[in-house]
């Protein structure tokens, strides 16, 4: 299942993107031309659940802007209730370099809807600070993957390897110190509700 607010935005990567689009006309894909909050509360509300929730919105959480309602605590409430058992949440986070106190001040309202949420980090050059982050998020911590097992059934890869899946889990250390629950988050500078 796949949810965007624009049809644009799936045109586009049909266009662009013709080898990542290719998985929009699979027929197992159910593509939803919708906002993600509304389609998540009426998911929600129906019961449906997801082993995988993913929301790659814009990256900024103040509630004036146009991603805003997937940035609320209704959203989350929703998203919670979407997650299946053993299942997780993935959005777009931040950059941990450059906004660690946003970080810092929003991982709060995730930790109050899932008892696990944790960024994690990678390598993105086209992103000015050189790395950016997710938030994952679920009912407990990932289990612990045989990676060597993974990587012998994925074969050769261009990027991944198991070296860096535990690296993206590795947050540089004046970040985890703020992270830690025992760190006093910093207040959100916006009306995030």
């Amino acid at each position: 299942t796949l949810v965007d607010i624009d049809a644009a935005v799936l045109d586009a990567a049909r266009r662009f993107f013709p080898a990542c689009a290719a998985g929009l006309d699979d027929p197992r894909t159910e593509v939803h031309v919708s906002d993600g909050a509304a389609f998540a509360a009426a998911a929600a509300a129906r019961g449906d659940t997801y082993d995988l929730v993913i929301c790659d919105s814009t990256d900024c959480s103040a509630a004036e802007r146009a991603s805003g309602t997937l940035y609320t605590d209704a959203f989350l409430v929703s998203v919670a209730a979407l997650v299946a058992p053993g299942g997780f949440f993935c959005r777009n986070y931040s950059s941990l370099l450059w906004n660690t106190d946003e970080a810092v001040a929003t991982l709060p309202r995730y930790a109050a809807h899932f008892a696990y949420a944790s960024p994690f980090v990678w390598m993105q050059p086209t992103y000015s600070s050189g790395s950016y982050s997710a938030l994952l998020c679920g009912g407990a911590a990932p289990s612990v993957r045989d990676l060597a097992a993974d990587a012998e059934t994925l074969g050769e890869t261009d990027y991944w390897t198991p070296a860096v899946h535990k690296a993206a889990f590795a947050l540089p250390a004046f970040v985890a110190r703020r992270m830690s629950p025992t760190s006093p988050p910093a207040p959100p500078t916006s009306d995030e509700s």
